[in-house]
């Protein structure tokens, strides 16, 4: 069984795209021609224009006569020069020179503009003013029909330009500094006003200077957080020897605290103390209890341990009195820190309000001085006598050569676009089709391959009729050699074993499923081998009709009942080794009579009787007929008509035999003949046709019968028959 894949073999060759446009050459050439001509006839029939051309150099400024600097590098911007070009470009176009040249009344003989509602506009849509590529020259034309017109105008527009470039030079020397003068006084009263507010700020707040004030209160803040962050720690440090001196106090083990280990006069004290132990000791057991020495003794030993303890006592005392006094300068620091922070806040409101004036006074103060610096400008530049920033360096002159149309460049462009179109209509229709076209369509979209191509009925049968056996009646035509074909295909398709049983089906109806079956079984009878052919179409039969037998005994009949002998249903054909069985009675429930275990038997009878049998089963597209009969065959044919079978419901039956688990042996193309040059039809024709030779009726077929059968097959009408 050949699994669905829909993603192997989905690779295109250029030659894939090449037969898009090989397939609807008449198409394309149909739309190349159009263009073409249509080009053609555009640009002989058009009025040729004429186009007058002025240029003008634009200099960033006049040359500065009292400047020696300008009489050898005039240092202009490259920057600057080029957005003034785009500058100059705007102003030639502007109404005043529109209106300057629309006055001088020449155009007013012109019919487009006598005629127009708004002459400014359109005269200015008709100036075309073009910047050089390189340098600062500027060309303006004008294309009209009337060559000496073209010239008046351009003319007429360059001389209107350069008299409004006067005119508005000499009003920025005056008037413009005129205008900079009243704003720079405005602005010199608004710096006054902004800069005695910043000072009454400042003497409010008693700041002598912002920046130094700033860093007072922020080096103090600095200041104070690290004296605290001194302090803490001290404190802790005392704290931690006053609660341990007071718990050794409390457990009565003085000797514990760090102070009374260290003081010399407890250190003392504890010798004389374990001098005087010792001697009483000596002396009571010498002497007695109640000798007077050992009661002195006694007496100065408990005045020495008064004195320890007392001693001890100052030590704890001066233990607390540190740890007190650390904490009270923990404390002052941080009631110190938090009226800084407060300061700190105050002074950053104060701050923004400063930063607010500051700004307001130094914008103020930055478009003031450039007023002023800018008026200084101009002054200097009246006085060093700034000349004309425009040249005319030609003037236009009356063509004599029509500037439109091109026509040879019109033709090359109506080629080029012509076989743009022409390919582009051919992959919008090839887009649009929805069609199985050829072997191409078979292998990237069913996953399959073709096992043989049928040639236009049409096209093989000519003036005389046709039938579905029209191969045996011309077994040397394209016709029957493609079932032949097939029927080779199909041998070589099975590996393991013969072939003996196929079912063939179709997609949807009318394409040309029965023609198929019929004409396999031809091939196959021709072959030598004995074949039956059964009609398993149980909704709309015609194998009968197709050897106008009888079908009153059919499939139905042995299906539906076992004591009835299968000799009474085939009938033979005529034809050598061919034997068919009609369908018989059209039953009310064709799948359940297919799908019943009496097929299966009747399907073991026919097979030990026949080498080969051939079902004709109706279409797969929401019918099942063909996959339950699929289910008992060695494979299945699916036919496949070109230009008529939708793809998608084809790759719908590709998946319904794959899920089935049906073997599909191959497609079989129907109605190949495609339009000259097509990839499959061309194949398929210089293969047999080399050898067999044209059957003369096909040989001697004018062009337009040829066309006919073309457009015949286009619209479906080639053996239609299922």
């Amino acid at each position: 069984m050949t699994e669905w894949n829909n993603e192997e073999g989905t690779g295109l060759h250029l030659w894939d795209y090449v037969a898009v446009v090989r397939q609807r050459l008449p198409v394309a050439a149909g739309v190349f021609l159009l263009v073409v001509a249509a080009t053609v006839l555009y640009a002989w029939t058009r009025t040729p224009r004429y186009t007058a051309t002025s240029r003008l150099l634009i200099e960033n400024k006049g040359v500065n006569l009292t400047s020696m600097q300008d009489a050898f590098d005039p240092g202009r911007s490259a920057l600057t020069q080029r957005d003034l070009i785009q500058t100059q470009v705007q102003l030639i176009k502007s109404t005043p020179v529109m209106e300057a040249v629309l006055q001088q009344g020449f155009l007013a003989q012109s019919k487009d503009f006598r005629e127009s509602k708004d002459p400014v506009r359109q005269l200015a849509e008709l100036i075309q003013v073009t910047p050089a590529r390189s340098g600062f020259v500027l060309d303006v034309s004008v294309e009209r029909e009337s060559p000496t017109e073209a010239a008046r105008i351009v003319n007429a527009v360059v001389s209107s330009y350069l008299a409004e470039n006067r005119r508005r030079r000499m009003g920025v020397s005056d008037e413009g500094i005129a205008e900079l003068k009243k704003k720079a006084e405005e602005l010199r009263v608004r710096l006054n006003e902004s800069t005695t507010a910043l000072h009454a700020f400042m003497a409010t707040n008693r700041m002598v200077s912002f920046e130094d004030a700033q860093n007072i209160v922020v080096d103090r803040l600095k200041g104070l957080n690290q004296n605290l962050m001194k302090a803490e720690p001290l404190r802790m440090q005392a704290e931690a020897h006053y609660r341990t001196a007071e718990a050794a106090m409390k457990a009565g083990q003085t000797e514990s605290i760090p102070g009374v280990q260290a003081s010399t006069l407890i250190n003392s004290l504890k010798t004389d103390l374990a001098r005087l132990e010792q001697q009483y000791s000596e002396m009571r057991a010498r002497l007695g209890d109640m000798h007077p020495q050992l009661q002195s003794t006694i007496a100065q030993m408990d005045a020495i341990r008064t004195k320890l303890a007392m001693e001890s006592t100052y030590v704890v005392d001066a233990l607390r009195g540190r740890y007190e006094q650390a904490l009270n300068e923990e404390k002052m620091l941080r009631e110190e820190l938090r009226k800084q922070e407060e300061a700190v806040l105050q002074f950053n409101e104060l701050a923004a309000k400063y930063n607010l004036f500051r700004q307001s006074r130094d914008s103020i103060q930055e478009a003031y001085s450039t007023i002023i610096r800018r008026i200084d400008e101009l002054n200097v530049s009246q006085l060093s006598g700034q000349g004309d920033s425009v040249f005319v360096v030609s003037r236009a002159e009356v063509p004599q050569e029509k500037s439109w149309p091109s026509r040879s460049r019109m033709l090359l462009m109506g080629i080029f676009f012509g076989g743009l179109l022409a390919i582009g209509v051919c992959f919008f229709l090839d887009y649009m089709d929805t069609t199985i076209k050829g072997e191409s369509d078979v292998r990237t979209l069913l996953n399959s391959s073709v096992i043989g191509g049928v040639p236009s009925a049409e096209a093989e049968a000519g003036d005389a009729a046709f039938d579905d056996l029209f191969a045996v009646n011309k077994p040397r035509s394209h016709f029957a050699e493609a079932f032949r074909s097939a029927r080779t295909a199909l041998a070589f398709s099975m590996v393991d074993k013969p072939l003996r049983s196929v079912v063939v089906t179709s997609t949807m109806p009318a394409e040309g499923k029965t023609l198929t079956a019929v004409n396999l079984a031809i091939a196959h009878a021709q072959a030598g081998k004995r074949t039956l052919l059964i009609d398993a179409d149980l909704r709309k039969p015609r194998v009968h009709a197709v050897f106008n037998g009888r079908s009153d005994v059919g499939l139905s009949n042995l299906l539906a009942a076992d004591n009835l002998e299968s000799e009474r249903a085939i009938v033979q054909t005529g034809i050598a080794n061919l034997f068919y069985m009609s369908s018989g009675p059209v039953p009310p429930n064709p799948v359940e009579l297919l799908d019943s275990g009496r097929f299966g038997r009747r399907l073991e009878e026919w097979l030990k009787q026949y080498e080969m049998l051939v079902f004709d089963a109706p279409p797969m597209l929401n019918l099942a007929d063909a996959l339950v009969i699929g289910k008992h065959m060695d494979g299945a044919v699916l036919v496949v008509r070109t230009f008529v079978t939708n793809k998608y419901a084809a790759q719908q039956v590709a998946r319904q035999m794959a899920v089935s688990k049906i073997k599909l042996l191959g497609v079989l193309l129907n109605n190949v003949d495609m339009p000259s040059g097509a990839a499959y039809s061309s194949y398929y024709y210089s293969r047999y046709g080399g050898y067999y030779g044209d059957r003369p009726e096909t040989a001697k077929k004018g062009w337009r019968e040829k066309i006919g059968a073309l457009a015949g097959r286009r619209s479906g009408r080639s053996h239609p028959k299922s």
